[in-house]
């Protein structure tokens, strides 16, 4: 017998994408929580297995703890622990380290009192400080970052309004000074926002009772570290500035009572009077400002004119640079696209053209108008110079009384009008790659816009109120997000923002009826975590998710708060910090009852508090850092002690196996990275990490993975252009870079998600972003797939991600295109959108994914809800025909070239058999599947068998439930209309749940001469 070789054909058909998703699913709402008003703040708290527990608010409760199992009769209110209707507001907002400190309405006398608050940007996060005034409010007031920490004035009730320090905690927020003994209070004023920091200083300005002027005050943050700086030579001190060690300060002179500057040396008494600041009734408004290693300072001579000036620090050094007009606030920036260096921009006006913006480089000729925005005489009064990358924005007047929004490369031909405000713009900020500003017109009021630098996208972020003015303001910048406050239900509400309209939410209700969650973590069937009693005590709780399972574990400070945090679950029990009053805060556990809740160590004995942080378990031990130095407990008294290795600054403290990893300094430099089995013997160094990493910022990324070891990544500089993924087994041999790329840049969804034993991670490409997964070698570190962005002009995001199901879930798109959800098995061939169905509204940048039960749980807010949990199950089909799509886009296939016919890559193979056989797209792709064991290829056609058994087998991959017709089919002559479909017997052999392996055998004569072919038929959906 004797055959051609088998030739494989495919005649596809038309798809019609336009049938019905028969594969998709419909996110179903889990319970309308808030069902008498819309707008509803939930977010995930603790996952607890088969349920979550949460916050939820409605009409009756406020703002309170809930719990749901995913379906609607499951979520209930767990318990109504501070019993009323929430309320809240807040103001004077700042940045300090991971937080964000306010003033919110939420202590705990009768009725709202303003107390100081925090928030991680997460409602459970969202919580007071202290209530430094128990029976009324302490009003904090001029909130001012100091590094991790704030400085604030409030009033205790006791000492009247002072000087008070928090690092976020109960135990750390205190009294730094009382500066004016008694009742009585010392007149801070907007003082405290010009302090500056010198030597481990904060400078400050503070008037005593008493006293009829203001003076210049230091301190380190204790009552001993505080006092008042130099002699009475200068008293008044008002604008700041730091330079080579050095404080310049301008303030008045005793003798003469003219405004001055002056330098004050930390290190020394000598305080030196550099020269005149000009007319003492304009004095107020000079400016201070340092550019490459100068000073430039503003002199008021009187309303109409102004001097620019310089100094390095000396008498002779204080220079004229320019006589001006009426000069405004000097605002330095580099990098600008149209202009080379560094320049300070500022506003200054003449006879002939009025106030408009000018710039300087720091000498003479080089301080000149930038534009003539309002023509003639006119005045545009720029202001609020905010720059973006090789951009700045500013606002203007044309002189048709509005404050326009402008931008400039800080070059006239490169600046241009964006988008005309008719009753002007009061406030901007920076989100992201987006500017975010307040702006009023007669359509909105006053409302949040934002702008990523044309007219195009710049555009209303949310109408809070339609066109009554929510009035946003406090903008702080937080990562890629922005607080901020506003009123979108008429009183002031703290809200956050990623600059689009679904990215903007409350972060959390402020007011004295919350159930105030401080931490927690599973015991069993019980969740102990820290919350609020009505006797205004932070103490510890446990809940197995009923109303009357839900009660005080034990009251461990009687008479003030307990405020347990960092919880940690072990077997059988629960570790935490708490301060039970008499030895400070220090590590405790818990077995879910009142007498197994005891004191674990006085770590830092007697009543001072040890500063436990960055608990993590390995085995049966727990680590953590005690003022930075690396502890072990195994949750007995005896058996917690410090690993006794001479190191400091542990950081990065994460648990895998039997081993706890962390970065450390050993003598107070060369940073490594470090090992412990809980022994002093198992602790020591496993590889010095690159200097290179460590020049600026360096920041570290990781993740658990068990035995297996830890993942992690290494990078410096402000765009993290050193990132490099390593791996450590707790060898030196075993600790090596897997991957180096000097082009990646930190963005969202970068981070590494622990994945079927090894790890997946993103990587920004030029035009979006690729999946990688790696198994812990170079060889194993792949790319699974390219995401490119839906559009180019517009910013392309991986906004969250969550390993749920065996599988990982992520979110990608943009603002202009919307998001998209996607699942993946950690290959190209199984990962795909999931086909959603009736969906209640669009997937939100920064939308939270959880799980609960056998669901993937999420907040979704629509018209009919607000704000809700909706679920998905874990367990769907991805076959669609929006996975054709899908497939299109992700292989770069656009216009005539992603049409089903074409073969863009003139490979002979069409898109369509590509997609229905599991091949690249991207490329040219005419693999072969291996019989019995391929994953893709085009179809095997073979004889097979022997003597008169001889069979065709014809051997191909097909999509489960795609919609796609597959049909095995034989012809003798390669006629059109001869082939017909096989006959004999078909075996489905499962691959996984994307596809199917299809045997299709057929006996065949056996007469020397014969010829057969096969193809495999592809049609529609």
């Amino acid at each position: 017998m004797s055959c051609l070789r088998p030739a494989l054909l495919a005649l596809p058909a038309i798809l019609k994408l336009s049938l019905p998703l028969s594969a998709a699913v419909t996110p179903v709402l889990v319970k309308d929580v808030a069902a008498n008003q819309q707008g509803t703040n939930i977010s995930p708290y603790v996952s607890m297995g088969d349920y979550v527990l949460f916050q939820g608010v409605d009409i009756v409760h406020g703002s309170e703890l809930w719990i749901s199992d995913g379906s609607p009769q499951g979520t209930t209110l767990l318990k109504d622990v501070w019993p009323g209707p929430s309320s809240g507001t807040s103001s004077n907002m700042v940045r300090a380290g991971n937080l964000c400190f306010f003033s919110g309405n939420g202590g705990n006398s009768p009725g709202p009192s303003s107390e100081l608050w925090r928030s991680n940007g997460t409602a459970e996060g969202t919580v007071m400080v202290k209530d430094i005034h128990p029976t009324s409010s302490s009003s904090p007031a001029t909130i001012t970052a100091w590094g991790n920490r704030v400085v604030f004035a409030a009033d205790d009730g006791v000492h009247g309004k002072e000087l008070w320090i928090s690092d976020g905690t109960e135990a750390g927020t205190k009294l730094v000074a009382d500066l004016s003994p008694g009742i009585v209070s010392t007149d801070y004023d907007s003082s405290l926002f010009s302090a500056k920091e010198v030597g481990g200083y904060l400078y400050f300005s503070a008037k005593v009772s008493g006293s009829a002027l203001a003076k210049l005050w230091k301190t380190d943050g204790t009552p001993a570290g505080t006092s008042l700086v130099g002699d009475s030579s200068f008293f008044g001190p008002g604008a700041m500035e730091v330079l080579g060690g050095n404080l310049y300060v301008a303030a008045f002179d005793a003798g003469s009572g003219a405004p001055s500057l002056w330098k004050v040396n930390p290190a020394g008494p000598a305080i030196l009077k550099l020269g005149s600041l000009g007319n003492s009734s304009y004095s107020y408004n000079a400016s201070l400002e340092v550019m490459g290693g100068v000073l430039y300072f503003t002199k008021p001579l009187d309303y109409a004119l102004t001097e620019l000036w310089k100094t390095s620090g000396t008498v002779a050094t204080t220079i004229l640079v320019k006589a001006l007009g009426r000069a405004g606030g000097l605002t330095r920036m580099s990098g600008l696209s149209g202009r080379a260096g560094e320049a300070l921009y500022f506003s200054n006006s003449t006879p002939e053209t009025g106030v408009e913006p000018w710039v300087s480089n720091g000498t003479a000729a080089g301080t000149v108008q930038l534009l003539e925005i309002n023509p003639g005489t006119g005045d545009s009064y720029p202001g609020f110079f905010t720059q973006i990358g090789g951009k700045a924005y500013f606002r203007a007047d044309r002189g048709d009384d509005g404050r326009h929004l402008w931008i400039t490369d800080g070059s006239a031909s490169g600046s241009s009008l964006l988008k005309e405000f008719t009753e002007g713009i009061s406030a901007m900020s920076v989100a992201g790659n987006r500017l975010v500003f307040s702006g009023t017109d007669a359509s909105y009021g006053k409302e949040m816009w934002a702008s990523q630098g044309n007219a195009q996208q710049t555009y209303l972020v949310r109408n809070f109120r339609g066109t009554s003015p929510s009035d946003p303001k406090a903008f702080l910048n937080v990562g890629s997000r922005l607080f901020f406050t506003a009123k979108p239900a008429g009183w002031s509400q703290l809200m956050v923002t990623d600059g689009t309209s679904f990215g903007t939410q409350l972060t959390g209700q402020s007011s004295p009826y919350n159930a105030y969650l401080s931490g927690g973590a599973a015991l069993g069937n019980l969740m102990i975590y820290g919350s609020q009693d009505l006797n205004d005590h932070y103490d510890l709780y446990k809940t197995d998710g009923t109303t009357e399972g839900t009660t005080k574990v034990k009251e461990i400070y009687p008479t003030g708060n307990a405020s347990p945090q960092g919880f940690l679950g072990m077997d059988g029990y629960v570790l935490f910090s708490a301060n039970d009053g008499v030895n400070g805060r220090e590590l405790w556990r818990s077995d879910g009852t009142e007498a197994g809740t005891t004191l674990v160590k006085d770590v830092f004995s007697g009543s001072n508090s040890s500063e436990i942080r960055q608990m993590t378990r390995v085995g049966d031990l727990a680590f953590f850092t005690h003022f930075g130095n690396p502890w072990r407990t195994d949750g007995t008294t005896g058996g917690t002690s410090p690993l006794g290795v001479s190191i400091s600054s542990v950081s990065n403290l994460t648990g895998t196996g039997q081993l706890a990893f962390f970065t450390a300094e050993y003598d107070f430099q060369s940073t490594g990275l470090w090992r412990s089995d809980g022994s002093t013997a198992g602790t020591y160094r496993i590889a010095l990490l690159p200097s290179y990493l460590f020049s600026s910022n360096p920041t570290y990324y990781t993740t658990v993975l068990g035995s297996g070891g830890l993942f992690y990544w290494l990078g410096s500089g402000p765009n993290l252009t050193g990132t490099e993924l390593w791996r450590s087994d707790g060898t030196e041999a075993g600790t090596f870079r897997i991957l180096q790329d000097s082009g990646i840049r930190h963005e969202y969804g970068q981070g590494l998600a622990a994945f079927g034993g090894g790890v997946t991670f993103w990587l920004k490409t030029v035009n979006g972003y690729s999946l990688w997964r790696s198994d812990g070698t170079a060889e194993g570190t792949r790319v699974v797939i390219d995401l490119p962005a839906l559009d180019p002009a517009v910013q392309f995001y991986i906004t969250e991600q969550i390993v749920a199901g065996g599988k990982l879930w992520f979110l990608s798109g943009d603002e202009k295109s919307g998001y998209t959800l996607w699942r993946s098995d950690g290959t190209r061939e199984g990962t795909w959108p999931v086909p959603i169905a009736n969906m209640p509204s669009p997937w939100k940048y920064g939308t939270i994914l959880s799980t609960v039960g056998n669901y993937l749980i999420f907040p979704l807010d629509s018209d009919t809800y607000g704000l809700e949990f909706h679920r998905l199950p874990l367990e769907v089909s991805l076959s669609s025909p929006e996975a054709w799509t899908a497939w299109r886009q992700t292989s770069r296939l656009e216009g005539a070239r992603a049409d089903k016919d074409a073969t863009p890559h003139d490979d002979g193979v069409t898109n369509l058999l590509k997609y229905a056989f599991f091949l690249d797209g991207s490329r040219s792709d005419v693999t072969p599947m291996v019989p019995g064991i391929g994953t893709k290829g085009l179809p095997s056609v073979r004889i097979a068998g022997s003597g008169e058994n001889k069979v065709l087998r014809v051997e191909y991959l097909r999509r489960k439930g795609s919609g796609l017709n597959y049909v095995a089919k034989v012809s003798s002559t390669l006629a059109p209309g001869s082939f017909t479909p096989m006959g004999g017997t078909q075996t489905i052999q499962p691959v996984d749940e994307f596809r199917e392996r299809v045997i299709r055998e057929q006996p065949v004569d056996a007469t020397p001469g014969t010829r057969i072919f096969g193809i495999v038929e592809v049609t529609g959906l």
